[in-house]
Formats: structure tokens, C-alpha cells, sequence
């Protein structure tokens, strides 16, 4: 299951613009421990923020009038007292912000029970990076400090998590390569990316929109998850319009006060503020490559190796229906990129 949180309003929870982050930063983190009910599409669902369990609550279907299927959430324990809890209880208990995929192949979104006819197309644009390298902690999105986004530990030497990768090596994690081009953080309720990455000495000069995501496991055994990566392929789809450079600038411009403004680094240097970054995108022309990028470290190899020589037979099983998914979910955001004269690729974890 995910939970797609409305940016600015949700609903019966006000938010002011204090609240937007913490709110942004619940969607991040949010994970879904479920327990089915044998015999029934219902479930029980224990509700975390990363490491806290915020509560249980219990998940029913009933089919409704026009052929829509109701939801119905009951709480079974939910903290009490808690700054926020009550309101995000509410965010979970609304069916609205929630889609639930189905082993049998079936999702569940806006009140409509229904099953996609897949076909045989594969998404292939994969990128695999060796985590456990330098001991890069998968679930781990962003440098942390409870609950708080310690912006300015992104990169240094004991940050492990994906933001501190890219900061890092981009563009060469693989190989863990020396970082080059300006790399940009603009991780937010309203961000253009969580990195943007512009390389001016490529030919033509390259711009790079990345979204990263933890894994919501970091189990040896885990498999293939359509809902660890709809967030984070939402997200890359809902912002492809700052692959323009004019509305990029201007992103990036609005918000260069704030407490982002030094998460900027030129060939891994870290910067002051985005004065450098702004004028080189000024200066550069309209010729240039355009890539979207999805870090989520969900997927292993040899899963999906496995997986991908099943397919090949007349096997139906839950991992194949789950990864049928996930083909259908990346490559409708490959499409939405391909219209805006950009590439798309998901970066994964090499396991081989």
C-alpha cells in the first residue's frame, strides 16, 4: 500500500505553511507493515514514520452502489498526545490518498476495485549500483537528526544514506567516481527534484532531474514493491516540467534563502549559496540533454534476473504479477518523459 498525500490540503486536516514539511516529510517515511485476513481482500496494517509506529488500523472493502468499492478504516491502537499523530491518522484512515496493490494482480484507488490487462513490454532502463559498498543504508533517504532533515550533513563522511551517495559520486555511482557538475538539493513539499544536476562542460550540456526514495525493506530476501516506487515515479512525473530551464531558474531562484541555500556543490565543493549555479543555467543554451532519474534501491538484480526468466513460461505468480506492475507504472512515466524530450531511469541495487 501507499499514501499519496495531497501537497497543500488534506482532507479534514488544515496545514499552514509551518506544517508543509512535516507533512512532506510523513510521505517520505511512511511505511505500511500488512497482515492479511485469509479469505478476504481485508487487511490490517501497522502504520510507521520510518522507525515509529504511530498505531494498527484495520482496512475493510464493501461494494457500493454504481459499482464502486468502499473503504472502510477502523483503528485498533493509535498513540494518543502525540504532535501531529491525530491528523495523520486521518491521512491514513482516507481512502482518497491511498492505493493498495493486490498480489492477484488488482489495485485499489479512488474507489475502484479493478485489474490491469498487462501486456508483454518490459522496462529496461535500469541502472544498478552495489550498495553495500561503503555500507549505504537503503531504507535511509536523507541525513537525519530525529525526525529532522540534517541539511547540513548531506555528503560528509557518515552520511550513509542515498542523499549522501549522490552527493558523493554523481554521476559516476557505480564505480563511486569522483563527483562532478553542479549538484543542487532542492528536497521539499513544493521541490523541482530532491537533486538537480547540470553538467556545462558536457557535450551538449547535460541536465538531470533525480528523485530518491528508501526502501521500505532492507531484508536480503526482499521483493519486487509497486508501492515503494509510485511516490517517488509520481513525484519525477508531477514535476517534468522543470526540465525546462526558464521554470527551472525560477524554482530554484523562489526558494534560494531558504534553509537549502547552501546545499549546493560544484565537482563535489560544497557552496555558499546557488548564485553560481543560477548563472551558468543562464548562460547555457537551449541545446542540451534532458534525463530523469529515479534512485529507489527496492529492486535487487538477482530478483529481478530471476523474475525476468520466469516470465519467459507460463508461470502466474504473485512476484510476476508484481513486477508486471511495476513495468506498467515505470513505463508510463518513461512515456510522460519521452513527450518532453527527456530519458528516464531507475537506479537499483546491484546485488550480483
Amino acid at each position: 500500500m501507499a499514501v499519496i498525500v495531497p501537497e497543500l490540503a488534506v482532507a479534514g486536516v488544515e496545514h499552514d505553511d509551518g506544517e508543509e514539511r512535516w507533512l512532506q516529510q510523513f510521505s517520505d517515511a511512511v511505511r505500511f507493515d500488512i497482515s492479511a485476513v485469509d479469505g478476504s481482500p481485508n487487511f490490517d496494517a501497522d502504520v510507521f514514520w520510518g522507525d515509529e509506529q504511530l498505531g494498527r488500523l484495520a482496512y475493510e472493502f464493501e461494494p457500493r452502489s454504481g459499482g464502486e468499492v468502499g473503504m472502510k478504516v477502523g483503528t485498533i491502537q493509535w498513540g494518543e498526545g502525540e504532535e501531529h499523530h491525530q491528523d495523520l491518522r486521518k491521512i491514513c484512515q482516507n481512502s482518497d490518498n491511498l492505493t493498495v496493490y493486490f498480489d492477484t494482480g488488482h489495485i485499489y484507488a479512488r474507489g475502484q476495485l479493478y485489474r490491469t490487462q498487462f501486456r508483454d513490454a518490459q522496462f529496461t532502463d535500469w541502472r544498478w549500483v552495489n550498495m553495500a559498498q561503503d555500507n549505504i543504508v537503503v531504507r535511509q533517504e536523507k541525513p537525519v537528526d530525529g525526525r529532522r532533515f540534517a541539511v547540513e550533513n548531506i555528503g560528509d563522511a557518515n552520511d550513509r544514506s542515498l542523499f549522501g551517495l549522490v552527493a558523493r559520486n554523481w554521476p559516476d555511482l557505480e564505480d563511486r567516481g569522483a563527483p562532478r557538475g553542479w549538484l543542487v538539493c532542492d528536497d521539499g513539499s513544493m521541490e523541482s527534484a530532491d537533486f538537480i544536476h547540470f553538467d556545462e562542460t558536457a557535450n551538449p550540456p547535460r541536465l538531470t532531474l533525480i528523485h530518491v526514495k528508501g526502501s521500505h525493506s532492507d531484508s536480503a530476501d526482499r521483493g519486487v514493491s509497486v508501492s515503494d516506487h509510485e511516490v517517488v515515479v509520481g513525484q519525477a512525473v508531477k514535476n517534468l516540467r522543470h526540465v525546462d530551464r526558464g521554470i527551472l531558474i525560477e524554482k530554484l531562484a523562489s526558494n534560494s534563502d531558504g534553509q537549502l541555500r547552501d546545499a549546493v556543490w560544484r565537482d563535489g565543493e560544497r557552496q555558499q549559496d546557488r548564485a553560481g549555479v543560477l548563472e551558468v543555467l543562464r548562460d547555457a543554451g537551449a541545446n542540451m540533454e534532458k534525463r530523469v532519474v529515479v534512485l529507489q534501491p527496492r529492486v535487487r538484480r538477482s530478483v529481478h534476473d530471476r523474475i525476468r526468466l520466469e516470465m519467459t513460461g507460463d508461470n502466474a505468480s504473485s512476484e510476476i504479477r508484481r513486477m508486471q506492475q511495476l513495468d506498467a507504472l515505470l513505463l508510463g512515466a518513461r512515456a510522460a518523459c519521452y513527450a518532453l524530450g527527456a530519458s528516464f531511469e531507475v537506479i537499483a541495487e546491484d546485488d550480483l
